[in-house]
């Protein structure tokens, strides 16, 4: 990306993925005039070597789609607060050890794909989020969950598999509108009673619900 960006500010969509080389080469960010593209709609970074993102990210207030995914990227700037607007944030494939606690500012976000990086916890305030729809968090180091999560009741789709829970809080039995579950690959051997009660047929492997 060059400043050549400062002229693009009517565009609504900036396609930018896979224009960084091979994953793994020295990583950049984008420029910080990337934050004058303040009309952007939907931001495209996949498969680039990004290893960081400017703070300037937080004046694309009117983003409602960002894609993250397949960079280099260990952490989220605080700045990713600020774009309420977003109803979609995928940042699959990266090195992500923590989610700011800006997160739940998002409240617009119908779809959050975490999956393939190196998360050990979540903040509380993923239980903002109660108009998502989509939650992907497999293949990361999840310990635990908060019970905040019981808060997401839109949930369709909760994605856990491939991590370290030993369980899951009760208040995950408040997600009746979801229709899959997956624990698989976790050193889950039974789950709190209210979430078998509430979500039995959901959750794979069925065996945990097996009494």
């Amino acid at each position: 990306m060059s400043k050549t960006v400062l002229t693009l500010l009517i565009f609504s969509t900036l396609l930018l993925a896979a224009c960084g080389g091979a994953k793994g080469t020295p990583g950049t960010q984008p420029p910080a005039e990337s934050g004058n593209l303040t009309q952007l709609n939907d931001l495209n970074l996949r498969e680039n070597h990004l290893e960081a993102l400017p703070p300037e990210i937080g004046k694309l207030i009117l983003l409602t789609g960002l894609d993250l995914s397949e960079n280099n990227l260990s952490v989220l700037p605080p700045e990713i607060g600020e774009l309420t607007s977003l109803s979609y944030l995928h940042a699959t494939g990266n090195n992500l050890s923590s989610i700011p606690q800006g997160i739940g500012n998002l409240t617009s976000l119908t779809e959050l794909y975490l999956d393939g990086n190196n998360l050990g916890d979540l903040p509380p305030e993923i239980g903002k989020l109660v108009d998502l729809n989509l939650l992907f968090l497999n293949d990361n180091s999840l310990s635990e969950l908060p019970p905040e999560i019981g808060n997401l009741t839109d949930l369709i789709l909760l994605y856990l598999s491939k991590n370290n829970l030993s369980s899951l809080p009760p208040e995950t039995s408040n997600l009746v509108n979801l229709s899959e579950l997956w624990l698989d690959g976790n050193p889950i051997t039974s789950l709190p009673p209210e979430v078998c009660a509430n979500l039995s047929g959901l959750v794979f492997p069925d065996s945990l619900c097996q009494t």
